[in-house]
């Protein structure tokens, strides 16, 4: 496990709110610089406490289950994929475990983030399916994207970005 601490507290925050719970889980470097540009262009309005966990941390049976119960709690669980493929297996029992301890009215987001280097969303692809299906079970409104390399950087997402905004303002 690799928990980053709390972020930045933001300054348009009230200082008693309770900060937003994101959890980052990612399968590359590359994926988790993308999650992190995500977060700061959505995120920097609200005091937040961030986690991340790369996908070899989350292989049963110890850092997993501490992992998911960490995790459960999360306003928003952002998955960071370089390629449009299946989860291996281990990642898909996390998931599962996450969304089975989250308590049944707990509003969040499961933001899915592929860096393949194609800026269209691919609705039928079978990892969103699933992913959109695993969303929601937990209760979580599904925000996928998919990120050409030339948006890594944070062009490009004002779409996700406006989204989980009115999201987090519905919610928090």
């Amino acid at each position: 496990m690799c928990p980053s601490g709390a972020d930045q507290a933001s300054p348009l925050g009230a200082a008693n709110e309770r900060p937003l719970k994101i959890c980052v889980v990612f399968d590359d470097e590359a994926s988790s610089q993308s999650a992190e540009v995500l977060i700061r262009h959505v995120a920097s309005d609200y005091q937040r406490d961030t986690q991340s966990f790369r996908f070899d941390e989350l292989d049963p049976p110890g850092p997993s289950i501490a992992a998911a119960r960490s995790a459960c709690d999360t306003d928003i669980l952002v998955l960071a994929v370089g390629e449009d493929r299946i989860l291996p297996s281990h990642v898909k029992l996390w998931l599962g475990l996450c969304v089975a301890l989250r308590d049944e009215d707990q509003d969040g987001a499961l933001v899915v983030l592929i860096s393949n280097g194609v800026e269209t969303t691919n609705l039928d692809s079978p990892l969103l399916e699933y992913l959109e299906a695993v969303a929601a079970i937990g209760g979580l409104t599904f925000f996928p994207r998919t990120l050409a390399p030339r948006f890594a950087a944070g062009s490009g997402l004002p779409t996700t970005q406006t989204r989980i905004r009115k999201t987090l303002n519905r919610t928090y």
